[in-house]
């Protein structure tokens, strides 16, 4: 059963939820009010601590404002880096806030060598990923990307305690490599010992059909530089030192998907990861999980070409778009279970919960229907919100 916790009233301002649980608080970054002041871009201003027993919040605002944040860390330490230009050149100064011991530290600041007359607008699309206390992974993208390019031209190792930063320079096969970053994830085994996920492929399941659906009509693939999709997962510890010392990369390619098929994550924790492909030929999808612990896979195939697949409350729901009209399947059984005109977010035996959003405004509305009887039990008005598959948590904010 979802555990739905409303703090919409402790939270007056625009905020984005980290994956940070600190004993009974959780760890909210302060945006700058962007929504109000229509073209002002966006800022990290502080970080919000609330204890979710007895409604405390806790308030730290940054010496400087922040262009780029690590909103997801393995650890109690946030990454988060300022943008500014001295002279004639551009420079990121990356910083780190410990939510435990509510402080911050300057790690290093790095010049990106650029003279352009504005702040180029692609250094704020840079990543940061904190892998612990010490270090994280920071990607920047290139400079006047051009067709054929990574997206991200530097891809750094940042050691916080010694203040030096290190390329990654792997590439993963002859046609990839982690400058083709789309997404990432941290996760721990059951030893303790830390996992790094990245999935490579700049593309969406629905481009990469477009092209397929191209293909078969015209008979001829179009070339693309990022349909070529990768899931990769290292073990931090390894990987920090091949990177240190220059070594090739130790990694587990889990899946390694072509032109013929969509990957998409379904669900990182701290015991399985699954994902999905969409198989276009066979107008199919599988659903592999990944067992962190004992590295063996469970593959289920379903002969229905899903949209998407979610993982909601240990099960798995696939959705197939027809119109306006989403129909839900519950993949273990293959039952049509219902038909929905509202995107869900959460669902198990006795509810399903779907996000609705408000016209000319940028509130959303979340709302509990009854399963068996579709009636709607509550509808609450937000700004944002997260569902957490760890903990089975909905978080209203």
């Amino acid at each position: 059963m979802v555990n739905v916790l409303n703090l919409h009233s402790l939270l007056n301002g625009n905020y984005m939820k980290t994956n940070l649980s600190l004993g009974n608080c959780l760890i909210f970054i302060e945006q700058n009010d962007y929504l109000s002041n229509s073209g002002e871009p966006i800022q990290y201003i502080g970080i919000k601590k609330l204890n979710t027993l007895t409604h405390s919040v806790s308030s730290y605002a940054f010496n400087y404002p922040a262009d780029i944040i690590s909103h997801v860390s393995a650890c109690a330490t946030l990454y988060y880096s300022s943008v500014f230009k001295q002279e004639s050149n551009y420079f990121i100064s990356l910083n780190k806030f410990n939510c435990m011991e509510w402080n911050e530290e300057n790690v290093i600041t790095i010049s990106l060598e650029i003279n352009d007359t504005d702040t180029p607008l692609f250094i704020k699309d840079s990543v940061i990923i904190g892998l612990d206390d010490r270090y994280c992974i920071m990607a920047i993208p290139n400079f006047l990307p051009k067709y054929g390019q990574p997206f991200f031209g530097n891809l750094l190792l940042i050691d916080s305690l010694e203040k030096k930063k290190y390329s990654i320079t792997e590439k993963v096969g002859n046609l990839d490599s982690l400058h083709c970053m789309d997404e990432a994830w941290t996760c721990k085994s059951n030893d303790g010992s830390l996992n790094l996920l990245i999935k490579t492929g700049r593309i969406r399941p629905f481009e990469k059909k477009r092209f397929w659906d191209d293909m078969e009509k015209y008979g001829e693939n179009a070339e693309y530089f990022d349909q070529f999709e990768k899931l990769i997962l290292y073990k931090v510890d390894n990987l920090i030192n091949d990177v240190k010392y220059g070594a090739t990369i130790n990694k587990i390619i889990l899946c390694d998907c072509n032109f013929k098929g969509a990957l998409s994550v379904v669900s990182v924790d701290n015991r399985k990861i699954i994902y999905s492909v969409q198989l276009f030929k066979q107008i199919a999808t599988e659903i592999i999980s990944y067992d962190l612990e004992t590295t063996q896979t469970k593959t289920v195939k379903d002969k229905l070409l899903y949209d998407y697949v979610i993982y909601s409350n240990k099960k798995l729901f696939g959705f197939k778009q027809q119109g306006k009209a989403t129909h839900v399947f519950n993949i273990e059984d293959k039952r049509n279970m219902f038909i929905s005109h509202e995107h869900i977010i959460y669902i198990d035996e006795e509810k399903f919960i779907t996000l609705k959003r408000k016209p000319h405004d940028f509130k959303r509305l979340i709302v509990i229907y009854n399963m068996s009887s579709a009636d709607m039990l509550e509808a609450i008005e937000c700004s944002f919100f997260d569902y957490n598959t760890l903990n089975n948590t909905l978080t209203i904010y």
